[in-house]
């Protein structure tokens, strides 16, 4: 079963923005949607998540994950959306239009707000309805996603269906227990993950170790043209390259790994400048920074950490809470605690819990 929780990684981002058709991503006069009055007809859910999704990739400086432009993003969501719909009515679910209209009213009131941690457990977060789901009962064995599984609805799906956050509160450490016979017992903190035949949370493997579900530490990528797979450094600029995704600039051009377009530079064929800039009508320029106007044109509007609210730079909603003040750089705030920042800025679509 396809589960709707939609994480997207820098390498998968490139290649489903990529192929994305030509769309606006949101509304008509070009502002923040409206919240959502009632449940959302199936007929119309594919648009409304779509646009929805795509507007807080682009308000919240999320495109620059992907190293491409958000053009087409409303398109490509929307195909998503269709496949997910299909499956679920393969797996004889029901929709819910109340729980989506729920779901989409909290991302878009969480805005470029960090999700917090509880949010990453199924029941925890803010939205906490199946989009769609079945008629298993607390006990019974369950397969799906956050928003899409065979449970009943108010249960959630963690290998048996079971009621809302009665798993771990918060990311297990390295060395703990993730899995067991039954499935999942949680989720592994940052840079980590659930060794299937260990059952227990290992780090990441380095350059030179072999990859782990097909996964490497930041700064490297699993090559699988081998017959054991194989942690390798991304490539350096001006080296031969097969792939985007295997550059350390995220770029490929004609076999050769090139460097982001800096200042005054044109931005080409969608790809966004070099960190730092944003591209604004064709040209590289400096992001700019706390009440500052917005760029205009291209993906990253503002500097890192800021987001693009009534045309001016400002601070994500994270920054509000007291608790996010004492938090030192590299530092960022989630659940209200200092924590190290995620390896991928905007992996979950601007707080997005699908």
């Amino acid at each position: 079963m396809q589960s709707l929780y939609i994480s997207v990684t820098r390498q998968a981002a490139i290649v489903f923005l990529s192929l994305a058709l030509p769309l606006s991503a949101c509304d008509d006069d070009g502002g923040a949607p409206s919240p959502l009055e009632g449940p959302v007809k199936e007929s119309s859910a594919g648009s409304q998540v779509s646009s929805r999704l795509c507007y807080e990739l682009e308000a919240c400086n999320c495109g620059e994950l992907a190293g491409v432009s958000l053009a087409g993003c409303s398109t490509g969501f929307g195909f998503s959306w269709q496949a997910t719909s299909e499956n679920a009515a393969d797996s004889g679910l029901t929709y819910d239009g109340d729980c989506l209209s729920r779901r989409l009213n909290a991302m878009l009131e969480r805005h470029c707000d960090a999700a917090a941690l509880t949010g990453y457990y199924p029941g925890c977060a803010g939205e906490t309805c199946l989009v769609f789901h079945g008629d298993v009962p607390e006990g019974g064995d369950c397969e799906g996603g956050m928003s899409q599984n065979n449970c009943a609805q108010g249960l959630v799906c963690m290998g048996q269906c079971q009621k809302p956050c009665t798993g771990p509160s918060f990311p297990l450490e390295q060395g703990a227990a993730c899995a067991d016979d039954t499935g999942s017992l949680g989720f592994c903190t940052l840079g980590h993950l659930c060794d299937p035949d260990t059952q227990t949370c290992l780090p990441l493997p380095p350059v030179g170790s072999p990859c782990l579900q097909y996964q490497c530490e930041a700064g490297a990528f699993c090559d699988t043209t081998v017959t054991s797979p194989i942690c390798k450094a991304l490539i350096a600029d001006g080296q031969p390259c097969t792939a985007a995704q295997l550059c350390a600039s995220m770029t490929c051009t004609d076999g050769v790994c090139t460097p982001l377009p800096g200042e005054g530079e044109a931005c080409l064929n969608g790809y966004v400048c070099a960190k730092g800039f944003g591209c604004d009508n064709a040209v590289c320029k400096p992001l700019p920074g706390k009440n500052q106007s917005c760029l205009t044109g291209g993906v990253a509007m503002c500097q890192e950490g800021l987001a693009c609210g009534a045309k001016l730079c400002s601070m994500s909603g994270t920054s509000s809470y007291p608790e996010c003040q004492a938090c030192a750089d590299p530092q960022t705030c989630m659940a209200r605690v200092c924590i190290a920042p995620p390896p991928q800025v905007c992996g979950d679509l601007g707080g997005v819990l699908f």
